[in-house]
């Protein structure tokens, strides 16, 4: 089987000047290669000035070396904040807000986009509903909302998408819209995030919803730049987000900004089942802030961070599932939804029946949906690594604290 055909956009029209407008150029190429069944769109050296491109299957996105995809001053050359019908529940939120997308794949299967220089834009690539798209080895900068998109997948029938972002440099997102605007957010299941540099952001790095997600060997420094009691990496509210996984990465110089600190990890009002080991935190207002069961905070290691470790809302008491307390009606029908039952569910995630079947008895939950802190090291000149906000927070029956050392500086 032959290689798949090089489209190059300077043969479709485009300039690569930074003066003309390149869209109708780029798109020409886009269209042309997916007729043909798949192949590659290429950039040689130059700026490319252009509005929204909407990327099609089979297509790669070749941005070569020298080639800067430059976003238009002219809100008209972008799709418009309905742009997108899935997100009518919420018109004024996300995608909806700025809707001046540059790349945008919707209900795409095996896309990718590489190299290059992206800048300047509402947001830079946007995947909805697809799959295997793959965004890699991308420098990405000065978004008035967010970097990049990602969901796909069935979160609950864990079925993954496959969308990767992979060794990009993501720099000054949230210039406009701030409000829980990342430089990257991933929904459905199965997206992964790895070996990116993520910096210099308004708001948190990277927000995630749904399961089985991965987000390995970044490294997220200097974000939540004008931000308070957010988390660089940020989930939460909802029991059936299971499966995903932080892993090996390294956070450092994340100040406190405001009277909540930032913190590297927030697992915010409730969330469950969030594996974060082996990762590196250094000089971070607060490392990991968890609430919620069945998490795991194993083998990090905590450098100047006050504290590492912040715990709140053990739900362990009756009383905790009560749903005049905020947050906790959508806790507990979020997890009623969930195929907790289901052979794959009770096979993997046997936790999540036992916190449903807790909620539905009023009793004292199982000890295997405890959260897990064991085995960090904690390196600092202070004395408290492990905050606890509320004593009652503090039991044993919703926490296993063990293993942890600390060593004074």
């Amino acid at each position: 089987m032959g290689e798949a055909a090089v489209y190059d956009v300077r043969d479709f029209g485009a300039k690569g000047d930074g003066v003309a407008k390149d869209t109708a150029a780029i798109q020409k190429a886009v269209d042309a290669a997916a007729v043909a069944g798949g192949g590659t769109v290429s950039f040689g050296p130059g700026a490319y000035v252009s509005g929204t491109v909407y990327l099609k299957d089979n297509v790669d996105f070749w941005l070569g070396s020298g080639a800067v995809l430059q976003a238009s001053a002219d809100p008209s050359d972008y799709c418009g904040p309905d742009a997108f019908p899935q997100n009518a529940a919420s018109p004024k939120t996300g995608d909806n807000t700025s809707g001046g997308h540059l790349l945008v794949a919707v209900g795409c299967t095996n896309v990718s986009v590489t190299g290059g220089s992206v800048w300047n834009c509402g947001a830079g690539a946007v995947a909805r509903e697809s799959a295997k798209c793959r965004f890699e080895g991308i420098d990405a900068a000065h978004f008035e909302d967010r970097g990049f998109v990602l969901s796909g997948g069935e979160p609950l029938a864990l079925v993954k998408a496959d969308n990767v972002i992979a060794n990009c440099r993501i720099r000054d997102w949230g210039r406009a819209y701030n409000g829980y605007s990342g430089a990257v957010s991933m929904s459905g299941c199965g997206a992964r995030l790895t070996g990116c540099d993520i910096s210099q952001g308004a708001h948190g790095a990277v927000f995630f919803a749904g399961t089985e997600h991965l987000i390995e060997s970044n490294e997220i420094h200097d974000v939540c730049l004008e931000s308070g009691e957010m988390g660089a990496v940020y989930t939460g509210r909802n029991w059936s987000y299971v499966g995903n996984r932080i892993v090996g990465n390294h956070f450092h110089d994340l100040p406190k900004t405001c009277r909540q600190p930032t913190r590297a990890i927030m697992l915010d009002d409730g969330v469950g089942s969030i594996v974060i080991v082996s990762n590196r935190f250094e000089r971070c207002a607060e490392g990991v802030c968890a609430s919620g069961f069945a998490n795991v905070i194993e083998d990090n290691l905590f450098v100047d961070c006050r504290p590492a470790v912040g715990l709140w809302a053990a739900w362990v008491l009756p009383d905790c599932f009560s749903t005049n307390i905020r947050n906790v009606a959508r806790l507990i029908t979020t997890l009623e939804k969930a195929p907790v039952d289901s052979p794959v569910w009770k096979e993997r995630f046997p936790w999540t029946s036992l916190m449903r079947d807790a909620v539905r008895s009023g009793k004292l939950r199982d000890p295997r949906t405890r959260t897990r802190i064991r085995n960090n090291v904690f390196v600092t000149p202070g004395d408290e690594q492990i905050h606890w906000v509320r004593p009652r927070d503090k039991s044993p029956d919703g926490y296993l604290v063990e293993g942890n050392v600390t060593k004074r500086k």
